[in-house]
C-alpha cells in the first residue's frame, strides 16, 4: 500500500521543508503550484490510518485503522509514526466491533473511544465512518494505552441514543460527546451534546453526573472543550453543505459564532494552541463532485480567525504537489507544541493507481477509496 502511495507524496522541495512553489529543475522557473506560505511540508505518516489524536505530551499519537476483516482497532505510535502497537486487538469484548475515534486523557494514561457493537450487520466502511452515521449503535469505552482490558462507560443505545466523538476536558475531570437522540428531521436526525464527570477509582473508570445541552435543532457535532474548559466548540447545520462553528459557554449556556470574521463552514474544527484561531475542514472553493465521482464530499483544511481566512492544504488541486485526486478531510489534531497537525484524509484512486483527475464522465472503471494520516508541518512561528 505504501509503495502505491509514494508517487502521490509531496515532491522533494516540500520534503526538504521548502514551501511549495520552488524553482523547477535545471534552473528554469515554473509556475508556482498552489500552497500556503506557512506550510513547510506535508507527508504521509500512517498509511491506512483513520481518526487520530496527539498525546498530551506530543510524543505519541493514537488512531484507528481497519484490519483484514474490515473492522477498526485502536493503535498508538510515536510522533514519527514508528513503533505501531495495537491497543484493542486482544480485547475479547471488541473482537466483532469497530473500535475507533480515540481521544487521550490529559495525563496520557487513558484513551476514550467509540465502539459499534453491530458493525458487521451495519457494514460500516470508510465513507460511513466519515459521516454522522458513525454514531449508529455506538457506545463509549475507555482503555489504557497498553490495552489489556477495556471498560464500557455509557449505555445510551438502551435509551435510544447513539454517542459519537468523545473528548476529554483539558483538566481531565469531564468528558463530552455528541449524541443522536431522534431519527427526525431527516437525513441526520436530532442531536444533543452531553457533558459528564469521569473518575478513575482503583484503575476502574466511573461515569458521574451527566448534563445535556441543546444548542440547536437537527445535527449538532461537538469538537471538544474550549482551552479554558468553560465551554465547548460545536458545529451545526447541514452536513452535506458544511456546519457553522460556534462556542457554547457553560455559565448561562450562551452561544456565539466562532470566529465571527471567518465565514467558513465545515467540520472537524480544532483550535490552534495558544491562539484565537482555528483550523476547519471545509468545502469552501471546491466544485461539487460530478455523478461519476466516488466521494460525496471534498474538503480541505482552512485556517480561520484573527482576521484571517486561508486555505492550508491542496489535496484536491490537480496542479498541487499535494494532489490526491479527490480528497476528504475527516479529522484534524494539532500537536501540543502548535507548529504541526495531523489530518485524516480519505481519497480515491483509479485502477492504475492514478487519481480521478482527468477522467471523463463516461469512464466507468472502478475507483478505490483509501485513507491515511498526513502530517502537516507549519512555520516555526506557529509554535506556542
Amino acid at each position: 500500500m505504501l509503495a502505491a502511495l509514494l508517487p502521490l507524496l509531496p515532491q522533494a522541495a516540500a520534503a526538504q521543508g521548502q514551501p511549495a512553489g520552488a524553482e523547477a529543475s535545471k534552473g528554469e522557473p515554473r509556475k508556482a503550484p498552489p500552497g500556503h506560505h506557512d506550510v513547510r511540508s506535508i507527508r504521509l505518516l500512517i498509511p491506512d490510518g483513520g481518526r487520530v489524536e496527539w498525546s498530551p505530551r506530543g510524543d505519541r499519537i493514537a488512531y484507528d485503522k481497519a484490519g483484514e476483516d474490515g473492522l477498526y482497532d485502536l493503535y498508538t505510535a510515536d510522533a514519527q509514526g514508528e513503533g505501531e502497537t495495537c491497543v484493542t486487538c486482544n480485547v475479547y469484548e471488541l473482537r466483532k466491533s469497530h473500535a475507533f475515534n480515540p481521544s487521550w486523557a490529559p495525563g496520557g494514561d487513558w484513551l476514550i473511544f467509540q465502539v459499534q457493537d453491530v458493525a458487521r450487520r451495519l457494514d460500516m466502511g470508510v465513507m460511513e465512518l466519515t459521516s454522522p452515521l458513525r454514531a449508529a449503535h455506538s457506545e463509549l469505552w475507555v482503555v489504557p494505552p497498553e490495552g489489556r482490558r477495556a471498560w464500557q462507560i455509557t449505555q445510551q443505545t438502551q435509551r435510544g441514543g447513539s454517542p459519537v466523538d468523545p473528548h476529554f476536558a483539558y483538566d481531565g475531570s469531564r468528558i463530552l460527546w455528541s449524541e443522536r437522540v431522534a431519527a427526525q428531521p431527516e437525513p441526520w436526525g436530532d442531536w444533543v451534546v452531553r457533558v459528564a464527570e469521569l473518575t478513575f477509582k482503583r484503575g476502574t473508570p466511573h461515569l458521574g453526573k451527566v448534563k445535556t445541552y441543546e444548542p440547536g435543532r437537527g445535527l449538532v457535532l461537538a469538537y471538544g472543550f474550549t482551552p479554558d474548559d468553560r465551554g465547548f466548540l460545536y458545529g451545526t447545520g447541514a452536513f452535506d453543505r458544511g456546519l457553522s462553528l460556534h462556542r457554547l459557554v457553560f455559565e448561562g449556556k450562551a452561544t456565539s459564532p466562532v470566529p465571527a470574521d471567518g465565514g467558513v463552514t465545515g467540520e472537524a474544527a480544532q483550535p490552534i494552541p495558544g491562539r484565537e484561531a482555528w483550523v476547519i475542514a471545509s468545502e469552501l472553493g471546491l466544485p461539487r463532485p460530478d455523478n461519476w465521482h466516488k466521494l460525496p464530499r471534498r474538503r480541505e483544511v482552512w485556517l480561520v480567525g484573527e482576521g484571517r481566512r486561508e486555505r492550508l492544504t491542496y489535496f484536491n488541486h490537480p496542479s498541487s504537489e499535494q494532489s490526491l485526486g479527490e480528497a476528504l478531510i475527516d479529522d484534524i489534531s494539532w500537536s501540543p507544541e502548535g507548529d504541526r497537525f495531523l489530518v485524516h484524509v480519505v481519497s480515491t484512486v483509479g485502477p492504475g493507481g492514478e487519481g480521478p483527475a482527468g477522467r471523463s464522465a463516461g469512464d466507468e472503471s472502478p475507483l478505490t477509496v483509501r485513507e491515511g494520516i498526513w502530517l502537516v508541518v507549519m512555520d516555526p512561528s506557529y509554535r506556542r
